[in-house]
């Protein structure tokens, strides 16, 4: 997992409980036979699942605005020795949230989505919202185009600084 990505929240209906621990309702997608059976036994159509603090913490921050490296120094500057090691504790975490469906990860390098994001919202770009403005679709490839034209001039002048070496003395 690349440290400088940004995980998002999938669109799910989630909580804060009256413990302000996180709570996330998940739907259950049943089988035909799934279905007829929990009807039957009037089983729940959903499944909530609770959150400890820290992993409640965690997913109030996964809101598209901070990469991982970011959440792990924020967990472990409020959680401290509670959370070590932060960076494999908060990665686990991110990886279980990720099994479960529950989180999206975009890329740092990813302008377009990044935009899009920014943009709609975290909800808004997860239901592709953006479909149906082809201004905003032309914005985000502008600013794709944009942000590499400027990483690839920012690479030249490292290169050009990098052989020269510290202000073209050494």
């Amino acid at each position: 997992m690349i440290l400088h990505n940004y995980p998002v929240r999938a669109q799910v209906s989630w909580y804060l409980n009256k413990e302000k621990f996180v709570s996330i309702i998940i739907e259950k997608k049943f089988s035909r036979f799934e279905s007829v059976i929990a009807r039957l036994t009037q089983a729940p159509k959903n499944l909530i699942r609770n959150l400890d603090d820290m992993n409640s913490r965690l997913w109030i921050l996964m809101d598209g605005n901070n990469s991982i490296i970011e959440l792990i120094e924020t967990m472990d500057k409020e959680f401290n020795e509670r959370i070590y090691p932060s960076a494999e504790r908060v990665i686990l975490s991110i990886e279980q949230f990720l099994d479960l469906g529950l989180v999206h990860i975009i890329s740092k390098n990813d302008f377009y989505n990044q935009y899009l994001a920014y943009h709609e919202g975290q909800g808004g770009w997860k239901k592709q919202s953006y479909i149906e403005k082809k201004w905003l679709i032309e914005v985000a490839k502008t600013v794709e185009r944009n942000a590499k034209m400027y990483n690839n001039q920012l690479k030249e002048c490292e290169d050009k600084l990098n052989k020269k070496g510290f202000f073209g003395i050494f």
